[in-house]
């Protein structure tokens, strides 16, 4: 038997025996992470017992005892003739994640050796991989990396039993040779290599082996939310000395398999191999993508979906004043995180959630409801379908919410109304009982006397604009600013928060008009309620008195032209 030519092969050389003690190491988020102690160095036991010399066996013994090394070295330990390579130190994690290298001590003959050191490969993957799985399933890695690293965990299971499997033979027959073990190991050391080239591209992109230089995520530099929120908490901002610029997660890791993926089209073991991973890996960010395009919300505690979420925009202050600018940025997408299957599609899954999240605040229809039968991974042909019939619900949605509910139509024929002057039998009334205070210089002007004739006038039966419903939401304003400087700044406009007024362009100061008058300063204004201020907003609004402002100002010349004799 094997067993018995390498004991009868090692003679009585053990003085005393080792009693390693194994602890267990203190609590960390990565819930895959391995709780036993490393094991020290053989180099570091004191008085460790030596095996025959390799050169004083023959080569069936030496045989026997570099296959059971193997086996050892193969689940990420030493073994009697085969130590860590001078300069691993497994307490690093450095070094842990670039996997140990393996020397055997001398007199093994060379046929052996050289087929042990190819073997030995493997060994150095499945250790790194062990060490991966520790780190990367930390809980700031995300979901994705969470998903991949229990995927990478099963294959790492079945190395494990694969090989048991290979001891049970070693140990039951006398025929199992380096060669069988080399034959038996080829197809596992192929995939361990896939597996151990994918964590060591996420690794580097981590910053955690290779100090990559890549350019500033503007995405984590412009997320003050997150950065206070840890400053809040008394924490660092990241494990170790790791920055929150370097962190692969979500998409990008997604990203990473599916670049692996496409590279090795040609290798059909790699590529179900990869399949699988992209699979496993992509279910969380699935989910992720449904509730978001279903029901309009976020579900994403450690940043790494592409839609992100601005919190510091509450929604009490977006019930307010809905600018189209500000409800742009609220939810925007992260350009660089985006994987590359929803790259194509990435404004349709903005759209689609910011549409629900319109619908649910104004309770237009019921977006908590399940949606049954939906893709839950990337390479589902229904993918896209899913993406594209959610965005045309959506839209449709919003749209009748917006058309009946709302009246938008209804909304726009009043802005007709009182900005284009259609009909204006009511604001010539209006002018002439008015004229007493229009005629006046705008600091004299009484303008809730204005008002009060405004409403008085648009109450009046008989009129189009006295059917009007939204007649309460129009106001008489002044504005001292001269209407060209007016229509200068309307040009201008790219977004304005709430509260925030007209700003001077070049931060020029406001030039008003020093004879201004109530006839050269009147302007109506107009409340829009959400979720039609989505459409007519603030600053659409602005450029409609702009408008009011030249056609009343073409009306008076007209109006002095024709009272001349």
């Amino acid at each position: 038997m094997a067993a018995e030519r390498l004991q009868a092969g090692r003679g009585s050389r053990y003085a005393a025996p080792w009693n390693p003690e194994v602890t267990l190491r203190p609590h960390t988020t990565a819930p895959l992470a391995s709780r036993v102690s490393i094991p020290p160095l053989a180099s570091t036991v004191p008085n460790a017992p030596q095996p025959t010399p390799l050169a004083e066996l023959s080569l069936d013994v030496q045989e026997a005892a570099i296959v059971e090394d193997l086996l050892f070295a193969f689940m990420g330990y030493e073994g009697q003739y085969i130590r860590f390579a001078k300069g691993y130190d497994p307490t690093e994690e450095r070094d842990r994640l670039s996997g140990p290298g393996f020397r055997i001590l001398p007199g093994l003959d060379p046929s052996l050796h050289d087929l042990a050191i190819s073997m030995l490969k493997m060994a150095t993957y499945y250790s790194a991989l062990e060490a991966f799985v520790d780190v990367q399933s930390r809980e700031e890695f995300g979901a994705v990396n969470h998903a991949l690293c229990a995927a990478v965990r099963k294959y790492l299971q079945d190395y494990i039993v694969m090989i048991a499997e290979l001891e049970t033979q070693f140990l039951t027959s006398d025929t199992f040779t380096v060669h069988v073990l080399n034959i038996h190991t080829l197809p596992t050391s192929h995939l361990m290599l896939q597996l151990y080239s994918l964590a060591q591209k996420l690794l580097q992109k981590n910053g955690l082996l290779d100090d990559e230089s890549d350019d500033e995520d503007d995405d984590d530099v412009e997320d003050y939310d997150k950065v206070i929120e840890r400053l809040t908490e008394g924490g660092d901002l990241m494990p170790g000395n790791m920055s929150a610029k370097k962190l692969c997660k979500g998409g990008v890791v997604l990203g990473l398999v599916t670049q692996r993926l496409e590279s090795m089209a040609g290798d059909p073991a790699a590529r179900t191999l990869l399949t699988s991973l992209l699979r496993d890996a992509s279910k969380p960010y699935m989910s992720m993508l449904n509730e978001w395009l279903h029901h309009g919300a976020i579900r994403d505690p450690h940043s790494e979906f592409l839609i992100k979420e601005q919190k510091s925009i509450k929604r009490e202050r977006l019930e307010q004043d809905y600018t189209d600018e500000y409800w742009e940025r609220r939810y925007t997408i992260r350009d660089k995180d985006v994987p590359p299957q929803l790259e194509g599609v990435k404004e349709k899954v903005l759209l689609a959630g910011k549409y629900l999240n319109v619908v649910r605040e104004c309770g237009g229809v019921d977006v908590s409801k399940v949606v049954p039968d939906v893709p839950t991974t990337f390479d589902d042909s229904r993918f896209l379908e899913n993406v594209n019939n959610a965005y045309a619900h959506a839209n449709e949605s919003l749209m009748q919410l917006l058309v009946t509910t709302h009246a938008l139509p209804a909304r726009l024929r009043s802005l007709k109304h009182y900005f284009f002057l259609n009909p204006s039998d009511y604001f010539s009334h209006f002018m002439e009982l008015g004229n007493p205070e229009l005629k006046k210089p705008i600091k004299s002007v009484n303008t809730g006397k204005l008002q009060y004739l405004l409403d008085l006038i648009l109450r009046q039966p008989g009129s189009v604009v006295s059917l009007d419903p939204f007649k309460e939401d129009v106001k008489v304003e002044m504005n001292e600013v001269t209407l060209i400087k007016s229509l200068q700044r309307v040009v201008n406009i790219t977004g304005i928060e709430q509260g925030e007024a007209l700003q001077p362009l070049s931060n020029q100061p406001v030039e008003t008009d020093k004879n201004a008058t109530g006839y050269t300063s009147l302007q109506f204004d107009y409340a829009v309620p959400f979720p039609v201020s989505l459409v007519v907003s603030r600053k659409t609004i602005w450029r409609y008195q702009a408008l009011f402002r030249y056609l009343f100002s073409l009306r008076r010349e007209l109006g002095a032209q024709e009272l001349q004799p």
